[in-house]
């Protein structure tokens, strides 16, 4: 992407952010939780929860995993939260794996 572009994405990005802070949807400190790398769109009145990315590296990165497509699937299904946490304890499996391999490798 051209600098230019990346300028005019990060731009909508923010407006998009600030949009949803006026709506009540987001505030700081869930930007601050997640490193103002994802945020969560809860649009309730549609009976829709989103993660979104805050740059465009990060929404491919959230839609090549298939995050939403997941959380689509676990909330429309019967036990939902039994489903979120399960893959919550999968996450934090794999982050586990990951500190261990760099104790080992330092």
């Amino acid at each position: 992407l051209t600098e230019k572009m990346k300028i005019q994405e990060e731009q909508a990005v923010n407006r998009e952010l600030n949009d949803l802070q006026s709506k009540g949807r987001i505030s700081n400190s869930h930007l601050a939780g997640g490193q103002l790398r994802f945020f969560v769109d809860s649009k309730r009145s549609l009976g829709q929860i989103l993660i979104k990315g805050t740059c465009p590296k990060d929404k491919a990165w959230i839609e090549e995993k298939g995050c939403n497509s997941f959380l689509r699937k676990a909330l429309k299904g019967q036990n939902p939260q039994e489903v979120l946490v399960q893959r919550i304890a999968e996450l934090y499996g794999m982050i586990l794996l990951s500190e261990e391999k760099l104790e080992c490798s330092t």
